[in-house]
C-alpha cells in the first residue's frame, strides 16, 4: 500500500487544523477538515477575576491545551503586562508550549503529554503547601487537580472556554464517507468531546465510521475510542505534525 492512497478525515477545530491539512496534502494524502468541536471563550466571572488578579501568589501555573493557553494567556496579559517572576509555568504538550512561547514563556512539559506525564514531573511532586493554578476548559478531568492536592497543594482552575458541537455542513462528510476510490480512509480525533461529537453529528452514519481505521492521540482516548464500538485504533505519541505522520506512516 502507498502513503499515496490515505484519505484522512480531520476533525480539529477551525483555526487548528492548517499545520495537520498541510502535513497531510504535503505526503500526497488526501485529507477534508470536518470541524467536531467549537471553543468558545466564556466570560469572566468575579470568582475567576480573583484568580487573575491572583496570579503573582501561585507558585505554578499549569495550562492543560493549546486553547487554554491561548485564550488564558492573551486574558492574563490585559492584568499583567510583565508576568510574575519566579514562577512555574507548565504545559501538557507541544502545541500547548508553543502558544506559551508566542507570549515569552517557556514551559516545562512531560513527554507524555497528558495529566499524568505533567504529575510525573519533578517539580510537581513535592508540592505541599504551594498555590498552583491550571488554566482549562469548563468540566474535564478532574485528575491534575486531586492529586496536585492530595500531595498537598491549594489547586484552583481558571475555566476559560465551553466546548460544543459546532454548526457545521454535514454534506462534504457524506460525500467523504461515499468516496469509491483506491484511498484508504481514515479519521483522525484529538480528544473524546470531538469523537463523540463527530458520532452524534452523523448519527445515521455511524454504523459506517465505526468500521473506518481511527487515529487518537493517547491511550486514554484509544480506551475511549474502543469503548464506543471503534475496531481498528491507531495511536498517535501526541498532536504534533511529526507523531501524527509517523504514526499513519506506520499504518501504511
Amino acid at each position: 500500500m502507498s502513503k499515496r492512497e490515505l484519505s484522512l478525515l480531520v476533525t480539529r477545530p477551525l483555526g487548528q487544523a492548517s499545520a495537520w491539512l498541510e502535513a497531510f496534502q504535503s505526503e500526497g494524502w488526501q485529507a477534508l477538515h470536518f470541524p467536531t468541536l467549537a471553543i468558545i471563550p466564556t466570560n469572566l466571572s468575579p470568582k475567576n477575576k480573583s484568580l487573575v488578579l491572583a496570579l503573582d501568589q501561585y507558585k505554578g501555573v499549569i495550562c492543560i491545551s493549546a486553547n487554554a493557553a491561548h485564550i488564558g494567556l492573551e486574558l492574563l496579559s490585559d492584568y499583567w503586562p510583565q508576568w510574575p517572576v519566579q514562577q512555574n509555568w507548565y504545559a501538557v504538550g507541544p502545541a500547548t508550549a508553543e502558544a506559551m512561547v508566542d507570549w515569552q514563556i517557556r514551559p516545562k512539559m512531560p513527554t507524555q503529554h497528558d495529566s499524568e506525564g505533567l504529575l510525573g514531573l519533578g517539580s510537581l511532586k513535592a508540592v505541599s503547601g504551594e498555590r498552583i493554578l491550571i488554566l482549562k476548559g469548563e468540566g474535564g478531568r478532574e485528575t491534575l487537580k486531586q492529586v496536585l492536592s492530595e500531595r498537598g497543594a491549594k489547586v484552583d482552575e481558571l475555566a476559560l472556554y465551553r466546548r460544543a458541537i459546532p454548526e457545521t455542513d454535514i454534506e462534504p462528510l457524506v460525500q467523504w464517507l461515499g468516496q469509491d476510490s483506491d484511498y484508504v480512509k481514515v479519521i483522525t480525533v484529538t480528544s473524546g468531546d470531538a469523537l463523540k461529537h463527530l458520532l452524534h453529528m452523523a448519527e445515521p452514519f455511524k454504523a459506517q465510521l465505526l468500521g473506518l481505521p481511527l487515529l487518537v492521540v493517547s491511550e486514554r482516548l484509544k480506551t475511549y475510542a474502543l469503548s464506543l464500538g471503534f475496531q481498528q485504533v491507531l495511536l498517535s505519541q501526541g498532536t504534533s505534525v511529526d507523531a501524527v505522520k509517523k504514526a499513519l506512516t506506520d499504518f501504511v
